[in-house]
């Protein structure tokens, strides 16, 4: 197998933490970003869900009885399909 030399830029404490675990694997970073690069190739995609985070998004534990009664009215009412990143799916 041929080989190539990156440079990566990366947060140096996300860069120890998964050192840490990298080691506790039996792995080191070359092997981790290996087996990754391995995945994405295989799958065509990143091996994990990447979304955008809602800073505003309430869990229905946060919301209060009637914010989280009023938005079950909504929904019923707009025939609105919901998943549970508090985005639309779907209508009708």
């Amino acid at each position: 197998m041929a080989t190539a030399r990156i440079n990566l830029t990366v947060d140096e404490n996300a860069k120890e933490e998964a050192l840490k675990l990298f080691e506790k694997f039996g792995m080191d970073a070359s092997t981790a970003v290996n087996i990754f690069f391995k995945k994405v190739v295989q799958t065509k995609s990143i091996p994990f869900e990447i979304s955008a985070v809602d800073t505003n998004y309430k869990t229905t534990y946060e919301m209060s009885k009637e914010e989280f009664m009023g938005r079950v009215q909504s929904a019923i009412d707009n025939r609105t399909v919901w998943n549970l990143n508090n985005r639309r799916l779907k209508n009708g």
